[in-house]
C-alpha cells in the first residue's frame, strides 16, 4: 500500500515537472514561431497589394503595432499555449472529458465582450466536435490531430493537444 502512494506521488511530481517545462521550453518557441508565421503572412499580404505608397504605409502601421502591442500580444499567446500544449486532460477547454461544457470555461467566456454570442458558437462547436461521446482525447491529444504533428510537438515539449489545428 505505501509503495503504491510512493509511485503515484512520484508521477504527480513528474507531472507537474512536464508541464513547468512545456511553459518555459515549449511555449515561447511557439510564440516566436506564431510571431515568424504573422510576419510573414503580412509581408505577403503587402507584396500581393497594388501600389508602393501602400505597401509603405503598411509596413509603418506593421511595425506601430508590433511596437505598442507585441509584448502583450506575446503574453496572451503564451497563456493560450499553456492552455493547449501544457494542460493535461485539457483542463477548461472545449477538449475537456464529459458531457456538460465546462462551467470555469463558461464563466470566463461570459465576461468577454459579446460573450454570449461567442459562448454560444463555442457550445455548437463543441457539440459537433464531441458527438454523442463523452470523450475526444487519447493521451491527453485531441484524437483527430495527425499523428506526426502530435510526434513533433510532444518531441518539443508539448504535453497535450487541446486543439483542432497544429502549426
Amino acid at each position: 500500500m505505501t509503495l503504491r502512494i510512493y509511485i503515484l506521488y512520484v508521477d504527480m511530481n513528474n507531472s507537474e515537472k512536464a508541464v513547468t517545462r512545456c511553459k518555459k521550453q515549449y511555449c515561447p518557441k511557439f510564440v516566436s514561431q506564431l510571431n515568424k508565421l504573422t510576419e510573414k503572412m503580412t509581408k505577403n499580404m503587402t507584396r500581393k497589394l497594388k501600389g508602393k505608397e501602400f505597401a509603405k504605409l503598411m509596413k509603418n502601421i506593421t511595425k506601430k503595432l508590433k511596437k505598442s502591442i507585441g509584448k502583450t500580444m506575446d503574453n496572451k499567446n503564451i497563456e493560450q499555449c499553456v492552455k493547449t500544449h501544457c494542460n493535461p486532460s485539457c483542463k477548461d477547454t472545449i477538449y475537456e472529458a464529459g458531457s456538460q461544457f465546462p462551467k470555469s470555461l463558461e464563466a470566463e467566456i461570459k465576461k468577454e465582450q459579446h460573450g454570449d454570442i461567442i459562448l454560444d458558437i463555442i457550445k455548437k462547436t463543441r457539440k459537433r466536435i464531441f458527438g454523442n461521446k463523452k470523450n475526444i482525447l487519447v493521451n491527453d491529444f485531441y484524437k483527430n490531430l495527425p499523428k506526426e504533428k502530435v510526434d513533433k510537438i510532444k518531441k518539443a515539449g508539448a504535453i497535450s493537444g487541446c486543439t483542432a489545428i497544429i502549426l
